[in-house]
């Protein structure tokens, strides 16, 4: 396979240790959502690369106020009867995705995908929230699903993007077919709370807005699943992605591949794990 040149997307919680001036609320913010620094880096073109395709989805948010969602999609030359529906990191967007080679090392998967930016990531617009993201999820799914009725729609996470996929897999689960993890966590708080103190004092009412919890909703998913974590992840540590695996209590099967010495962010690095990304997808 081709190799992944750009490493990304993990949480960066110095910021609630050496931040002020800024409300808690706010820092927390720039930890879960850095779109600005991640725009400012990667200028996601209006026309998407050679053998892509772009679909984009238009909803309104908890305040009635517009989100519209950006996505590339790809097909393979001779078809395919599995579609991949991808989210990506927190520090990604479609283009960080496209010139780090991950796009093209995912056509290597021979299937359909789609996948999208955040709103505010890229080109999509609206503010980003657990209800924005995970409804631009829903949205993303169900197109797959529409665009491709007689299809295994596959759903794949990375770190935040784990948190979407697992949410909008357990609204969505009719339409889905399996779903993989990797670099997975039970919720956003315990994260947090789990590298500074300070996280016990974020408002409730943006806990409850963003916190992730996919260890309330794995119980509920009745898919095979495959979780990816490398053993000297610092960002999310190794310990959460073992505790999410145990509360997909309903799967009738849930494979873990603990990639031994890998942190978060050299993940795709590893041969091994686009492997099992392979079989998993295109297995039975």
């Amino acid at each position: 396979m081709k190799k992944w040149i750009f490493c990304a997307g993990g949480f960066c919680f110095l910021i609630l240790l050496t931040g002020c001036g800024s409300s808690l609320q706010n820092l927390a913010e720039q930890i879960l959502y850095p779109y600005q620094s991640t725009n400012s880096q990667f200028k996601t073109p209006t026309t998407p690369p050679s053998g892509l395709g772009e679909v984009t989805f238009d909803f309104k948010d908890q305040s009635n106020q517009p989100v519209h969602i950006v996505a590339w999609t790809y097909q393979p030359p001779n078809g395919s009867n599995k579609t991949v529906v991808y989210f990506h990191g927190n520090a990604e967007n479609l283009d960080a995705l496209w010139v780090s080679n991950f796009l093209t090392v995912m056509q290597e998967f021979k299937t359909n995908y789609i996948v999208i930016d955040y709103p505010s990531y890229g080109l999509s617009t609206g503010t980003p929230n657990q209800y924005t993201l995970v409804t631009a999820a829903d949205k993303a799914i169900e197109w797959a699903k529409q665009t491709y009725p007689n299809n295994q729609i596959i759903v794949w996470g990375r770190s935040l993007g784990c948190g979407v996929a697992t949410l909008a897999t357990g609204q969505e689960q009719s339409l889905v077919s399996k779903l993989a993890l990797t670099s997975a966590w039970t919720n956003f708080l315990a994260v947090a709370e789990s590298v500074t103190s300070l996280a016990s004092d974020l408002p409730q009412s943006w806990v409850s807005q963003n916190n992730y919890d996919s260890a309330s909703v794995a119980p509920s998913i009745h898919l095979p699943v495959l979780m990816q974590h490398g053993t000297a992840d610092t960002t999310i540590p190794f310990t959460f992605g073992q505790q999410l695996k145990t509360d997909f209590t309903s799967s009738p099967s849930v494979t873990f591949d603990a990639e031994q010495g890998l942190n978060h962010n050299n993940m795709f690095t590893s041969p091994t794990v686009w492997q099992q990304l392979n079989s998993f997808i295109n297995g039975n």
